[in-house]
């Protein structure tokens, strides 16, 4: 794709403005972006704070908790010491000191949040009074988009909203597989290098701490442990999924499941044709609500080792088909079966 077309600087703008750094999952950080712009304009710390979203927008912001704030959500940290020219990176510069600040300010008990009903997918609204001073942001279809901005009436900002379109955006229209190759296969790595070294030093460093700590169902280090070490694919797996933010949702999703099910089964616990199937689902849901994280799990001791024979007895008195007292184990490589 040569540098002139239209579609080369499109797509070199929209690496721009997709690749954009946050400090934490983006609608909490949004929404302490647009309370860190309020603060800025009303002067202070207001007295009273409405905050209206959406509701794919608080799905999104009831579960998760943002860096930098000692386990707390964003609105608050953003009202206190959020930096809002610093756009997704808002709190990213809190400090010991602030995060104290935050917590007194939550004890005043003064911020409100309530559903709104529209039609974006993706629309909040937060309203600040101090006093008798008063300002008013809405922030509508993505984390920075700022669409409207007043302070006591007086309008300082006020963009046209058209359903979900990302207003002010590179055309996302021009993009389609056929120019994407071509693009990738021909584009300056020089108009490209800064997003993307930044992009792999993030994620990398993510990933890293995914793969050392305990977050959420840890998937990656689920892959890890039970791929072979010289496994590349899976090693690309594993580092993927112990940087990807979702983990920890599935986990909870998965917590939620279960007790949903062990709930369902308990009322079926007398009739035969549920019995099994019940069983099995409230010993397996009983032993992953238990569970310790994986990084917290002792490791699991060696296999018993001794004669031709001396295998326990299994459930019911059950032994291996090739370790039968009397019988000689089976030849390598052949698996042991159950009778």
């Amino acid at each position: 794709m040569d540098k002139t077309n239209v579609k080369y600087s499109a797509y070199v703008q929209i690496l721009t403005e997709e690749l954009v750094p946050a400090m934490g999952c983006t609608e909490p950080i949004a929404i302490a972006y647009a309370a860190a712009k309020s603060r800025e304009v009303l002067g202070g710390l207001p007295d009273h704070v409405l905050v209206e979203a959406s509701g794919n927008l608080i799905k999104n912001v009831k579960s998760v908790v943002v860096p930098n704030t000692g386990g707390l959500r964003g609105i608050a940290a953003g009202i206190v010491a959020g930096k809002a020219d610093l756009l997704l990176e808002v709190i990213s510069q809190v400090t010991k000191d602030e995060q104290s600040a935050i917590e007194a300010y939550m004890e005043r008990d003064v911020i409100q949040v309530e559903f709104l009903d529209s039609e974006q997918v993706f629309d909040l609204r937060v309203t600040m009074k101090r006093n008798t001073d008063e300002v008013k942001a809405r922030i509508v279809n993505y984390h920075t988009n700022l669409v409207h901005l007043e302070h006591n009436g007086r309008v300082l900002l006020d963009l046209p909203v058209a359903g979900d379109e990302e207003n002010n955006l590179a055309d996302r229209t021009l993009l389609n597989m056929k120019d994407i190759l071509d693009f990738a296969n021909t584009v300056d790595i020089a108009d490209v290098k800064e997003l993307l070294d930044r992009q792999i030093e993030y994620n990398m460093a993510i990933s890293q701490e995914g793969l050392s700590g305990s977050y959420g169902a840890n998937i990656g280090q689920v892959i890890r442990a039970t791929s072979r070490p010289d496994d590349l694919i899976a090693k690309a797996k594993s580092a993927a999924a112990a940087a990807a933010a979702t983990t920890s949702r599935v986990y909870t999703v998965l917590r939620r499941t279960l007790r949903y099910l062990l709930r369902y089964f308990s009322r079926f616990s007398s009739v035969s044709s549920f019995s099994t199937a019940g069983t099995w689902v409230r010993s397996f849901a009983f032993r992953f609500l238990t569970a310790p994280a994986l990084s917290q799990r002792p490791p699991r001791p060696p296999p018993p080792q001794g004669p031709p024979g001396s295998c326990p007895p299994r459930a019911g008195g059950r032994s291996c088909a090739g370790c039968s007292p009397g019988t000689a184990p089976p030849p390598p490589g052949r698996p042991r079966t159950r009778r």
